[in-house]
């Protein structure tokens, strides 16, 4: 519930002109470029690698993410006549959870230092997922450019992305086996614990002036197979994969979580499925309020380790 009030101060800011909904999109850059980097270098160097590399939750989540992308993108290309990029994004509005910006701040709430590694990994893992959709949007985009320069560019992309560099260098630092001096840890702690608050309350500011006129419809099947099949299928996956508890309950969790910002950032970008995009983004949201509540009071049941 504290992270649900975080993301009702950020809209009733924007409601109330406090600070303008335009302020969201230099909070989002500040966030995705200084303090989740941070956070995720923290996370992994702190760590060692046997505990990062954790294959039977790599592999699933994977799966968990690409799977129903996959799914309603092949459904679309059936069903409508539409642009290639419209399907892929809303296939990733399916697929794409929240993990940075609300992932981070949960699983630290409820399983701490570990919750956070874990999440960390969840974010570098959704990256592959973003340049999966960036390649077909910019393949269906330039009609010239050939799959060799898509997948180049994304190549670029991918390895500059300050999330990559975070996670490579947090490798490198959990490999030698050092210890984190202390003022690293504390810059680490200070600049990356800002990360979830500020992305919460950036959130809340986009979601001011959402109207829900048109597309109700699909706005509403996408966001019961976001908030309903996405995490059963990683549930199944992870069981299958035989993660262990924390690790299985933590990528449901995770798979449950609301459609991603990014989903507007990348709407926004290249000009496709937008409104339905953000609506999508509002009401996984809201809807998540429920869906995780029951989940997280379920794990439990599921796992009499954890409660």
């Amino acid at each position: 519930i504290p992270l649900f009030c975080i993301i009702l101060v950020g809209y009733l800011a924007g409601r109330f002109k406090s600070l303008g909904t335009a302020s969201a999109k230099p909070l989002n850059a500040f966030v995705m470029k200084y303090p989740l980097p941070i956070l995720i270098f923290a996370s992994i160097a702190r760590e060692p690698l046997n505990n990062v590399f954790n294959f039977p939750f790599i592999c699933a989540f994977l799966a968990g993410l690409f799977l129903p992308q996959l799914i309603v993108l092949w459904v679309s290309r059936m069903l409508y006549q539409e642009t290639l990029t419209k399907s892929v994004l809303r296939a990733m509005a399916v697929s794409f959870p929240n993990v940075g910006f609300m992932g981070i701040p949960l699983l630290g709430a409820l399983y701490g230092k570990e919750g956070i590694l874990i999440a960390s990994i969840s974010v570098f893992l959704s990256v592959f997922q973003m340049l999966f959709t960036i390649i077909i949007c910019e393949i269906d985009k330039e009609e010239k450019t050939t799959l060799k320069e898509s997948l180049k560019s994304g190549a670029i992309l991918f390895i500059k992305h300050p999330m990559m560099i975070a996670t490579f260098l947090g490798l490198l630092y959990s490999a030698s086996s050092l210890p984190m001096p202390v003022p690293l840890d504390n810059f680490t702690k200070y600049l990356g614990g800002v990360a979830g608050p500020t992305a919460l309350f950036a959130l809340g500011l986009l979601l001011v002036g959402v109207t829900f006129n048109k597309g109700k419809t699909e706005v509403t099947i996408i966001s019961l197979l976001k908030l309903l099949m996405q995490p059963v299928i990683t549930l199944m996956l992870l069981l299958v994969f035989k993660a262990d508890p924390i690790w299985a309950a933590s990528g449901m969790l995770l798979a449950a979580l609301p459609t991603g910002v990014a989903i507007s950032i990348f709407t926004d970008y290249y000009g496709e499925y937008t409104q339905r995009g953000t609506k999508t983004l509002l009401v996984t949201t809201i809807g998540s309020l429920i869906t995780l509540s029951v989940l997280i009071a379920l794990i439990p049941r599921f796992w009499p380790t954890l409660s």
